[in-house]
């Protein structure tokens, strides 16, 4: 037995607004959901031909059509987050006592860092997340001490011998 096909109910209005939208505007996002959902609207394609035709998953394709059920064409080309939206970290404040720790050392590791930011400032942000943040910073040379046992073999000659494996991770001051 074959898949079901898959079909949306647009009215006149509906389809013939859906194609001017999908005619006049430059956003590829948008294009590529309202070409999705005419091509649903017809009634002969599964799911997985339309995930085929937009060259897309599934679950994507999936996702697009239960927008277009909930809210039509607004909630398919509603944005869930703005593009361009502004980290947290990137507030005066974080960065000023992200500073201000670096500049004391206060912490040993990137998941130190993590802990802290979700403690004092309710930001949750996994350790290769406060890595790219320290690289952006733009700050080079503060090392921080792997709190593991590796810390012993640092202090055993290894980081003077230059063997990489075993020296401390440098991250940004």
């Amino acid at each position: 037995m074959g898949r079901h096909r898959t079909r949306l109910h647009l009215s006149a209005a509906e389809r013939a607004q859906a194609q001017a939208l999908l005619d006049s505007t430059p956003d590829p996002r948008q294009r590529e959901r309202l070409q999705v959902v005419l091509w649903a609207s017809t009634g002969d394609h599964t799911l997985q031909d339309l995930a085929r035709k937009a060259e897309r998953v599934r679950a994507t394709v999936q996702l697009w059509l239960d927008k277009f059920r909930a809210d039509r064409l607004h909630g398919l080309l509603k944005r869930d987050t703005p593009p361009g939206s502004r980290s947290p970290l990137e507030s005066a404040e974080v960065q000023a006592g992200l500073r201000a720790g670096l500049r004391a050392r206060r912490w040993r590791s990137a998941s130190e860092i993590a802990d802290w930011l979700q403690e004092a400032h309710g930001i949750k942000r996994a350790r290769k997340s406060v890595y790219y943040w320290l690289r952006k910073m733009g700050r080079h040379g503060c090392v921080l001490a792997r709190a593991s046992s590796k810390s012993a073999s640092l202090s055993n000659g290894a980081a003077s011998r230059g063997d990489a494996k075993n020296s401390p991770k440098k991250i940004p001051a």
